[in-house]
């Protein structure tokens, strides 16, 4: 069965600009949710410990553990955020190159990582099922996460298969070396 060539670049459209789009809604999602959590955590280094009633009852909530919610901490975390909202931006509007295409991979690896444990911890290891952590996880975190890293990965990978963009990368020197032709031919 032979796939039209429409189907294969739907997801890779030309602005008015000519610049090339890629990932569309997803990539707004993303950033979008990105630069919400930067918001919250520039918030929380003004010291207010909103939604929580104070910083331990905070990190608890959001981290199931104690640590520290001064600014030295969550100042480099906003800062990430917003480094990652703006990679996955500039990836979707066809600007950034390499340094734009692996940030947005990264982004993407993050959020599959903390759902992946996000998932463990809904199976009550590491999190006490009674906790607000728990519930937060299972409601809010993970499911995010889950939707996000697919997201940021169809941005990253300009909206082709992982092998096609893998070829795709060697071709354009994102990639070296052979490691994943010599499997192709064995």
């Amino acid at each position: 069965m032979r796939i039209s060539t429409a189907t294969r670049t739907r997801s890779r459209t030309r602005s008015a600009s000519g610049s090339r789009k890629r990932g569309g809604g997803g990539a707004a999602l993303v950033a979008a949710v990105l630069t919400a959590d930067a918001a919250v955590h520039l918030c929380w280094a003004t010291g207010v410990t909103w939604p929580a009633g104070s910083p331990e009852a905070l990190s608890r909530a959001v981290l199931n553990l104690d640590a520290s919610f001064t600014p030295p901490v969550l100042l480099p975390i906003a800062g990430l955020l917003l480094t990652g909202s703006a990679l996955v931006l500039a990836r979707a509007g066809g600007r950034g190159g390499r340094v734009a295409a692996l940030g947005s991979a990264a982004v993407g690896a993050g959020l599959a990582a903390r759902g992946a444990a996000g998932l463990v911890w809904i199976t009550g290891v590491g999190a006490d099922t009674g906790s607000p952590f728990y519930w937060l996880n299972l409601l809010a975190y993970t499911p995010l996460c889950l939707v996000l890293a697919p997201a940021a990965l169809d941005v990253a990978l300009d909206g082709r298969p992982l092998r096609s963009a893998l070829f795709s990368a060697r071709r354009e020197g994102l990639v070296r070396g052979d490691d994943f032709t010599s499997q192709r031919h064995q």
